[in-house]
């Protein structure tokens, strides 16, 4: 969430090789799963029988998959042969972009530092109840996992468990944005796509990278996931780091 999902699903919707979801977030997996694969399969239009023979891929991108607890199950029973991708941005950045889009969608009535304060007590249970309840739906936990969404190896290794690592990647959001042809050089490949640039890559639902006025909650997160950061480079060779810094620098 606040990746970078909706520029990159723009992108490869228009590939040759790809059946888009008719809409990005299908929400299948975490939200509709009691409606049943049929109902899922009819979010896609018709796969196209292509030149060589295969079928058109179909692509769909709901970035709360990530982080909802029971999804990778899911998604390995239903399509066990998927390709997974993840964007990953500097956690810090993502706490506030996504603190930012609570507030303008009328969400958070807390103020920053109130609201990272008030994490824990908010999403209190939530992911226990979501694996043990698969109709159960939590806004709070949707919705107000500032901190916990950028806990991205704690995520990753969730499914590793259910996927080999040969169906999934991890990549970096700011390099996306500052280099797409490189990224889709190495993503084309990872999703079985042919080579394909897009006449222009553009930056969909942006949003101000600019901290709230909050300096010690800032400072309170960086330190706070410096251990998760960690974790994180251990795990898949590289974090991302902050694009103000890297503009900066």
């Amino acid at each position: 969430m606040r990746c970078g999902t909706t520029s990159l699903f723009d992108c490869l919707k228009d590939h040759p090789q790809v059946s888009p979801s008719r809409r990005k977030e299908v929400h299948f997996f975490d939200l509709q799963f009691a409606r049943g694969r049929g109902w899922y399969r009819r979010q896609f239009a018709p796969l196209r029988r292509l030149p060589d023979g295969t079928d058109s891929r179909p692509l769909e991108s709901s970035p709360y998959y990530m982080f909802h607890p029971a999804v990778p199950a899911r998604v390995r029973e239903v399509v066990p042969d998927a390709r997974i991708v993840f964007l990953l941005r500097d956690p810090v950045e993502r706490a506030v972009s996504h603190f930012r889009k609570n507030v303008r969608d009328g969400r958070e009535p807390l103020p920053f530092a109130e609201a990272l304060a008030a994490e824990e007590d908010r999403l209190a249970g939530t992911a226990e109840r979501l694996l043990a309840d698969p109709g159960h739906v939590s806004p709070a936990h949707q919705y107000f996992s500032y901190k916990a969404r950028g806990h991205y190896a704690d995520q990753l290794l969730q499914w590793q468990r259910h996927f080999p690592s040969g169906q999934l990647l991890a990549l970096d959001a700011g390099r996306m944005f500052a280099d797409p042809a490189a990224t889709l050089a190495e993503l084309l490949p990872f999703l079985g796509l042919d080579p394909w640039q897009p006449p222009r890559f553009e930056v969909r639902n942006a949003s101000r990278t600019d901290a709230p006025d909050d300096a010690s909650a800032i400072r309170g997160l960086e330190h706070h996931f410096e251990p998760h950061q960690r974790r994180l480079h251990d795990l898949i060779g590289w974090c991302p780091r902050r694009e103000v810094a890297a503009r900066a620098a």
